[in-house]
């Protein structure tokens, strides 16, 4: 019986939130691919657009504001968050790599993992799951009208975490530093 009920325990507080981002995201990506082609163009480009910005944040955002709070007020672990939070993004470079491999062999498709947009994503999302860690600490203190720390070390740590990668991979010398660190390193790897 306790087996029954730590499995409806896990499906209500992790796996329906991971079905919804992934749905979301599966959902939007196979419009993105088979919105009609219309006579009239300008309908079509607004078509691709809205659907490629849905798209996008719910790969880039949909971790920290969709899965995130649902499993935090649905009783989940830290470590159980931050793993349904990276479900959806891990599952987009999955695709991502997999598509590349098309392209490249499997060593420079992993290779690939590394570019300065795959580690946006990882190392964004380090940020925007601790800011959603505060604001849900935020806002269960005042539903229970507790004293709870909404700012604590580990999600300042996430977020400076994330303030010192964007820096490396976007603003260190316009982002051109990192690119010449990702192709030297391909010039060694894969001679």
């Amino acid at each position: 019986m306790k087996r029954r009920a730590d499995a409806d325990g896990i499906v209500k507080r992790a796996l329906i939130p991971i079905a919804v981002s992934l749905g979301l995201w599966g959902g939007l990506f196979i419009a993105s691919m088979h919105i009609p082609v219309t006579e009239n163009p300008a309908v079509y480009r607004f078509l691709m657009n809205a659907v490629h910005v849905l798209l996008f944040s719910v790969i880039g955002f949909g971790g920290a504001l969709i899965v995130y709070p649902m499993m935090y007020f649905r009783g989940a672990g830290l470590p159980e968050r931050t793993i349904g939070a990276m479900v959806t993004p891990l599952a987009f470079i999955i695709k991502e790599v997999y598509r590349v491999c098309e392209f490249f062999t499997i060593g420079e498709s992993l290779y690939y993992a590394f570019s300065s947009m795959i580690l946006l994503l990882v190392f964004g999302q380090a940020g925007l799951l601790a800011v959603s860690e505060m604001i849900c600490r935020y806002i269960d203190a005042r539903k229970r009208g507790a004293h709870t720390p909404v700012v604590t070390p580990l999600p300042v740590a996430g977020i400076v975490f994330s303030l010192v990668w964007l820096y490396v991979l976007l603003i260190w010398g316009l982002g051109v530093h990192w690119f010449y660190i990702y192709q030297e390193g391909y010039k060694l790897l894969f001679r």
